[in-house]
């Protein structure tokens, strides 16, 4: 198995992403998003959710720091 770098990793990127979008929005840019995000959180954290087993399930290898 062979070892990758953090920003090689899907699951990683996919949770930053998550959570500089959370930053964003938390800022009060993006106002409609924010509102239909808080309007349907169920579905956003189903989603989020999701796509973190799809990930897991894809992930190749195993993450080396240094």
């Amino acid at each position: 198995m062979e070892d990758k770098k953090p920003w090689e990793s899907k699951t990683i990127l996919f949770n930053a992403l998550v959570a500089i979008l959370g930053v964003i929005a938390s800022l009060g840019f993006m106002p409609s998003i924010h509102e239909w995000v808080q309007a349907n959180a169920e579905i956003v954290m189903a989603g989020i959710g999701g796509l973190g087993i799809l990930l897991r399930l894809v992930t190749k290898g195993k993450i080396s720091i240094g």
